[in-house]
């Protein structure tokens, strides 16, 4: 089955580790611009409740403006490519430049992007693709069929970070029908097969031919003007932009600066119109800073701390059980996170499409606990924790718990290791019995298929599992919604009681804004900054 082809080499492996460490930030390297730091001393929907400090949207959009983007850059691997990149800085250049296919809209719903609508036959194997008409790229050819071939295709190469979206099409067969219409043919039925473009490296459409992308030509709001790896991108207008009167700003620059202080200086001093993404202990410090708005999202990326399901003492169910029943998740949230996170409930993706709700929401239970471990002849548990510093709170998550799990009569000892080592499938990645990290998540299937299928090129918690397979494998290839649900429902109930992640909390991005920064979506849940939607952004006079 195409599943079988998911990449196994360590390369393979690494890069798509790096993809999503990325993601979240975390270890993205970047060159901030001295003369900054001298002035300064990441179509369905389901709900989620969350407080946004300010409101960034006013009455009536206004035209012209520039506006500068403080943010934490990628050094000299900026990119792009959307096959190849990495970080949040790379996904806001390419929402600058490109065109999604689907966009992201407010509090866990996708809006039409180049792509219209999704339409499935009868058992999901055989989907039509309806494209956005009167689109046109940057050096004037109109947008067709052929540019969502060959993105497709590109996107299939063994070093695109986005291929595990494209493994299931008949890409050979793939079908112009018009200018406007693709058919794709798959190789399993799918249900939704939009949920595989939402998320980065599956996100941006690239025009036919497409080979160098050092001065990229898009069919986005913006253009290219310049471009400094680590350093500074400036864009320009599209004239031709197909969304109605947009873009709203006459140009936009990107500014790398890497220190979380200098950033929000940069802001205060309006050297800087955003500040992307603000520290958890600035935006605690600054709730009462009129000078700024503050920006908190919807959802964001699951924090996790897994355990090897093969390996002792984790291969005992009941132990995994002690160890989710040991966690004091809002305590976590209030520590690591300076409360901007959000309870989870050991499954990926809540607020997705197909999330199970029912189940009940896991609460620290240290008497239970206690039992478990007992029963499984392991009440003088001891194990180490891994853990490194590539992303905010994760460290202080880890110290947290293992005091938490102290209560229990469960010896932690937190070990920290190199950023440069965690991730290395050479070195430590995927052969840590208990570790921790983050995960954006853009759709269930997209994260299952990712990290909780036997052959999951990032399988951390060695999760092999056949019911669970053939379970995933009947979820994503329902058409009818109901029954979808119920099998996405017994595919979640094996993680929630048998799996090795405890997935203790969503992270919440907070960005800062200037006042004058106006029509960024206030309910973002994938990317933060409001999903990137950078054709609504304006600037008030």
């Amino acid at each position: 089955m195409y599943r079988d082809r998911v990449p196994e080499s360590d390369e393979e492996k690494g890069l798509s580790r790096r993809q999503f460490i990325g993601r979240t930030g975390a270890g993205a390297a970047a060159v901030a611009v001295p003369g900054l730091l001298a002035a300064c001393g990441g179509s369905s929907h389901h709900s989620a409740t969350t407080s946004t400090t300010a409101s960034t949207t006013a009455a009536t959009p206004r035209k012209g403006g520039h506006i500068t983007v403080g943010i934490i850059g990628n050094g000299t691997a900026e990119t792009f490519d959307p096959n190849l990149l990495n970080s949040p800085s790379d996904a806001h250049r390419c929402y600058c430049v490109f065109d999604p296919f689907t966009r992201p809209g407010p509090s866990f719903t996708t809006q039409p992007g180049l792509v219209e609508t999704w339409t499935p036959n009868s058992d999901g194997t055989l989907w039509e693709l309806k494209l956005r008409e009167g689109v046109v790229w940057h050096d004037g050819k109109p947008f067709t069929a052929d540019d969502i071939i060959y993105t497709f295709r590109r996107m299939a190469a063994p070093s695109s970070l986005g291929r595990g979206a494209v493994l299931n099409m008949k890409l050979r067969d793939l079908k112009k029908l018009g200018d406007h219409i693709v058919q794709v043919p798959l190789l399993a039925p799918n249900g939704r097969l939009q949920d595989a473009f939402v998320t980065l490296n599956s996100t941006f459409v690239v025009q036919d031919g497409a080979t160098d992308f050092t001065k990229p030509v898009g069919t986005g709001p913006f253009k290219l003007q310049s471009f400094t790896p680590g350093q500074t991108t400036v864009f320009t207008r599209n004239p031709d932009y197909w969304d109605d009167g947009k873009p709203y700003l006459d140009g936009q620059t990107m500014t790398d600066i890497a220190d979380d202080n200098a950033r929000l200086n940069a802001l205060q001093s309006g050297q800087v119109d955003i500040c992307t993404p603000l520290a958890f202990t600035l935006a605690t410090s600054n709730q009462s800073n009129s000078a700024i708005k503050l920006l908190t999202a919807v959802g964001g990326p699951g924090q996790y701390i897994y355990m090897r399901v093969d390996t002792p003492p984790f291969n005992d169910v009941r132990v995994r059980q002690a160890m989710k029943l040991i966690a004091d998740r809002p305590q976590l949230i209030a520590t690591a996170f300076s409360g901007h996170g959000r309870v989870a409930n050991d499954m990926p993706g809540p607020g997705l499409p197909d999330y199970d709700t029912s189940l009940p929401q896991r609460v620290q239970d240290i008497e239970q606990a206690k039992l478990l471990l007992k029963s499984a002849g392991r009440s003088d548990l001891r194990v180490t924790l891994q853990t490194a510093p590539v992303a905010e709170g994760i460290v202080e998550a880890a110290t947290l718990y293992a005091q938490q799990a102290a209560k229990a009569g469960v010896t932690v000892n937190v070990k920290q290791d190199l950023p440069s080592s965690y991730f290395s499938p050479k070195l430590l990645y995927l052969k840590m019995p208990l570790a921790q990290d983050t995960w954006p998540t853009g759709s269930l299937s997209y994260i299952y298929e990712t990290i909780l299928r036997s052959t999951s090129g990032a399988n951390e918690t060695h999760w092999h599992n056949a019911e669970s397979d053939k379970l995933l494998t009947q979820a994503e290839g329902a058409v009818n919604p109901a029954q979808r649900q119920a099998l996405w429902n017994k595919v979640q109930a094996l993680q929630y009681n048998e799996g090795g992640n405890i997935i203790w909390a969503s992270r919440l991005s907070v960005d800062a804004l200037a006042p004058h920064v106006q029509g960024v979506n206030t309910k973002g849940w994938l990317y933060g900054l409001g999903d990137r939607n950078v054709w609504d952004w304006w600037v008030s006079a």
